[in-house]
């Protein structure tokens, strides 16, 4: 539905004269991701993906998070019980500021956390005359090295207010680092490195679902090894983003074997009660739920099948060791002049013309979308490349990762395009889980 609410818009000001190419034309390339569930679910290691997956959003329709103040701000005892002052990722942010989460957006791992050190060393050298760093021993860790900058940072007021927005990116990526979310991210990180390789030589549908089941046994273990060092486990939420993942690599001759999706249901079921235990008050809610998250992955995984450009090429997506995104697949092949020949079967070519009804559709150049929808004019039309412009705008709908962002500005660089990114939303496993669970939370028949 957002896909046409977008095309409507287009066509409203849209003109069907022919446009030259020149710097004020560009190439649009929308994508409708809806029905990829694999790559969001996955806890990918940028350092931006890392931190809108472990803290909350301030609300279901902001892209900004909910950041505590408690790095930034000394404690005072003046300050009485007035509410905590809230940080923020997005508002007011300066030129300076948006290079720097730039720059972080393109970290990995403790990447980022070089990145930050730097940046406060930086800030500290400018504001501190003939400041020195202190040396760190190796017990320290850069979290602890941060932390202790910060804190020569806020004995100053001023020079906190004057990096603010700076400092309340950094606070948040010192909150992710400390919650005990971060610990289960690195847990399910290495899961999904490893699943991949495990799945890639297995071709019958049995010993698939005895890698499946091996693998949430293992789930299960760690869980109890986190919870005996006090720490949280892992819940619902983490298992069903591992089984999609899990269903976003696998042939859609296992997806579609009603007998091998059952057994799955069911050990997804069997975790589940291991790890939560007894705290769902209603075992048959508890199933019911299960069965209508599967049902929906279900519903998912066919639409998609149906797609022409998933049932040629792109059913090599799965059971590699090593999984790109769809979005990456995608604009890869159609930067490559791919657009035409990857996505369709030599069967199915319209030997009357070029336009292919197997392709990914295109709007030939010179010709508007109220034209294109009518199927005037197809069939004569040669196919456009997206490089006859020197600017190329990548739409996603339904959600888009920092990692997918740096993907796409890499293949721009590779084919010297100049490459704009927009989306309908940050994608996080969240955003997947809601698609696939019912209104009611399950969490709330907990005991």
């Amino acid at each position: 539905e957002t896909s046409h609410l977008i095309a409507r818009e287009i066509v409203s000001h849209s003109s069907s004269a022919a446009r030259k190419k020149s710097e004020r034309t560009a190439s649009l390339i929308l994508i409708d991701r809806t029905l990829d569930i694999g790559t969001p679910v996955r806890h990918l290691d940028n350092s931006l993906d890392k931190i809108y997956s472990i803290l909350s959003r301030v609300s279901t329709n902001s892209y900004d998070l909910n950041i505590t103040s408690d790095y930034l701000i000394n404690n005072r005892d003046d300050l009485g019980n007035l509410t905590p002052v809230k940080c923020s990722f997005s508002h007011q942010m300066n030129q300076n500021t948006l290079e720097f989460i730039d720059d972080l957006q393109k970290t990995k791992g403790k990447e980022g956390l070089i990145l930050i050190k730097k940046k406060l060393l930086e800030i500290l050298k400018r504001e501190i005359p003939n400041f020195e760093a202190p040396k760190s021993n190796g017990e320290i860790t850069l979290v602890d090295q941060i932390k202790n900058y910060i804190d020569i940072l806020k004995n100053n007021e001023m020079t906190v207010l004057k990096y603010s927005n700076t400092l309340e990116c950094i606070s948040a990526v010192i909150e992710a680092e400390e919650d005990y979310k971060c610990s289960k991210w690195e847990e399910l990180l290495s899961f999904e490195k490893i699943l991949p390789f495990s799945l890639a030589e297995i071709n019958d549908n049995f010993n698939i679902v005895q890698q499946i089941s091996e693998a949430l046994n293992n789930l299960v273990q760690r869980s109890k090894a986190l919870e005996a060092e006090e720490m949280p486990g892992f819940d619902i939420e983490d298992i069903i983003e591992l089984v999609v993942f899990i269903y976003s690599i696998l042939n859609s001759s296992f997806c579609d074997n009603e007998e091998s999706f059952e057994m799955v249901k069911h050990k997804v079921l069997q975790t589940i009660i291991e790890i939560e235990g007894n705290r769902f008050v209603d075992a048959f809610e508890l199933e019911r739920f299960v069965t209508s998250i599967f049902d929906n992955i279900h519903y998912c995984l066919q639409s998609k099948n149906v797609l022409s450009f998933y049932q040629n090429d792109f059913s090599s997506l799965h059971n590699q060791t090593t999984v790109d995104s769809v979005i990456k697949t995608i604009a890869t092949n159609i930067m490559n002049g791919d657009g035409n020949s990857i996505y369709s079967s030599s069967g199915n070519i319209n030997k009357s013309g070029g336009y292919n009804p197997n392709s990914i559709n295109y709007i030939p150049y010179g010709q508007s979308l109220t034209h294109f929808f009518s199927g005037i004019g197809r069939r004569r039309q040669n196919q456009p490349t997206p490089n006859q412009n020197d600017i190329i705008i990548f739409f996603i709908v339904g959600g888009i990762t920092f990692s997918e962002v740096n993907e796409l500005m890499e293949i721009g660089q590779e084919f010297n395009a100049n490459i704009m990114v927009g989306s309908t939303d940050i994608a996080t496993g969240k955003t997947i889980y809601s698609n696939l669970f019912e209104q009611n939370d399950i969490n709330k028949t907990k005991k």
